[in-house]
């Protein structure tokens, strides 16, 4: 559950250029044109990734490599910053009536860097790599979503899905390879070939990847001429070569970097993530059947003291399970803010009163006495998770509530979820751009833990699910968040963000996403010193 994805990883990848040249172990393999050294280069920006087993992006198991790997290839659909689906090698797409299939026409002027133009069958045999890629590669979800494909010209597919779901289309965010140089050049795995905004110079195993503007490119030609991409294991290595300036961009959880925001060498530019917030209820305790204690609750939140002291400031509240920056999001929907006063009304008129001036609610139900107790569960890895519980328990106690935290292994902590043995639990999901959130509140749904049921839910989850027209989903996820808003299962707390530092030799356009954290880097600039 810690970071499960509810769809589809939706990250996508540039497509890179690559050279026919054969590549010797340990030494530069230069793509188009003579050697060059770093040192020849007047604007070198220096980047970083994991040791790569390979530099094919399908093949690829690794997030900070598929982020290098997002320079050199173009993706066939991109997703900007609002989660929305962009043209990309794509041009246009429509689909059929049924919503089951949808006909993708390409660019007609998009090449290669080799100079050939890229067509149909080079998606068509994409396509064909990811019917058979491996589950943990970057984009080996796509074929859980993907049924059949044909080529209708030169410039024309359709792609059919094993089901009608208004996320399919972002199954196609996924990276475009070459058929004929993919299939023809002796080291292609290590020698990429694409069409993004950079290509491939040479890779010296263990050392530096290094890559040159692409002059050709579709999105824009970059203002830096120059990258060097250095081989850095483990985080904390990254981090120290960043404080160092042996690299000039670092990619960091925003909740872990507050000692760069007064570091005068670099800027930091924080971005939605994907990663969501949030506080369940048990519906099998009587307790939360009762809208009002649900209400209760969620007045007794301490928001802007989570916002601050838990997430440092690095994250967006959030009032439902749509993150408020998608372009799915529905702002006009109930809202809960801090509230003592009106909490303690609503208790008090469920008959929540305390007696007996022992400082805890009590009500008496035929002639037995209930006395106002929650437990909150969370797990004690995550500390945002345990910052969150407390502080709620600490209001909890305040409105007249006995309010314990119960901090466990992970391993416990899921099993009691999935057990149904908590009162509140603090959790979090990684979503997609867009989820079936059938699995989290729809009856029987697979990660449903808190037991909700609701027929009229059922029925605006399932209009959600199939909308595959972008009407069609804003009016069916417009219904679906005033709903969830207004039936509380969740209490939705914040969707996290994280940043990229830069030095401040970098300047233009610095506009990361969580879909591609260098996706303005075509208009990124070298600041002379």
């Amino acid at each position: 559950m810690r970071r499960k994805l509810l769809c589809i990883v939706l990250m996508a990848v540039f497509f890179m250029s690559g050279c026919n040249s054969a590549s010797t172990e340990g030494n530069f393999v230069v793509s188009g044109g003579s050697q060059q050294t770093e040192s020849e280069s007047q604007e070198t920006l220096t980047l970083s990734m994991q040791m790569p087993k390979t530099l094919h992006p399908l093949y690829n198991k690794d997030e900070t490599v598929d982020r290098i790997l997002k320079l050199i290839y173009l993706p066939l659909i991109d997703i900007d910053g609002s989660g929305k689906a962009q043209p990309s090698i794509a041009q246009s797409w429509t689909f059929s009536e049924d919503g089951q299939s949808v006909t993708i026409q390409l660019y007609e002027d998009i090449y290669w860097q080799d100079g050939t133009k890229i067509t149909a069958d080079d998606v068509i045999y994409s396509l064909g790599l990811l019917r058979y890629a491996e589950d943990d590669t970057v984009y080996g979800k796509v074929k859980n979503y993907v049924a059949s494909y044909r080529k209708n010209s030169e410039t024309s597919v359709t792609v059919s899905f094993y089901h009608v779901f208004s996320g399919n289309l972002y199954a196609l965010a996924f990276p475009v390879v070459s058929e004929a140089y993919d299939t023809s050049a002796q080291n292609a795995q290590m020698q990429p070939m694409g069409s993004g905004p950079y290509s491939f110079l040479s890779y010296q195993t263990a050392n530096t990847l290094e890559l040159s503007a692409n002059a050709g490119c579709h999105t824009g030609v970059p203002a830096i001429d120059r990258i060097t991409v250095k081989i850095l294991n483990g985080e904390e290595t990254v981090q120290n070569a960043f404080e160092q300036e042996l690299i000039d961009v670092l990619v960091s959880d925003a909740i872990d970097t507050g000692r760069y925001e007064e570091n005068n060498n670099c800027k930091g530019y924080s971005y939605p993530t994907m990663y969501y917030d949030f506080i369940g209820f048990n519906f099998q305790n009587n307790l939360f059947l009762d809208r009002s204690m649900r209400e209760a609750i969620a007045c007794l939140v301490p928001m802007e003291s989570i916002m601050q002291s838990a997430y440092l400031g690095y994250a967006d509240a959030a009032v439902s399970p749509i993150c408020p920056s998608s372009w799915l999001y529905e702002e006009n929907v109930q809202t809960y803010t801090y509230d003592m006063e009106y909490a303690k009304e609503l208790l008090e008129e469920d008959g929540w009163q305390d007696t007996d001036n022992d400082g805890t609610l009590e009500r008496v139900t035929n002639e037995l006495t209930e006395y106002l107790s929650v437990s909150i569960l969370c797990n004690e890895e995550n500390d945002v998770r345990k910052q969150i519980a407390v502080k709620l328990a600490d209001e909890l106690k305040a409105a007249g509530f006995r309010a314990t935290v119960e901090s466990v292994d992970y391993a416990t902590y899921a099993q009691r979820l999935q057990d149904g043995n908590f009162d509140l639990f603090v959790g979090g999901w990684e979503m997609a751009y867009v989820s079936d959130l059938r699995n989290l509140f729809g009856t029987d749904g697979t990660w449903n833990y808190i037991r909700y049921s609701d027929e009229q839910m059922d029925a605006l989850l399932a209009a959600a699910y199939t909308a595959v027209e972008e009407n069609q989903m804003l009016l069916a996820f417009s219904q679906l968040q005033q709903k969830l808003a207004e039936e509380l299962p969740y209490i939705s707390i914040a969707y996290r963000r994280e940043a990229v530092f830069c030095s401040n030799q970098i300047g233009g356009v610095v506009s990361p996403t969580a879909f591609n954290v260098f996706d303005t880097i075509d208009q990124w600039t070298w600041n002379q010193s």
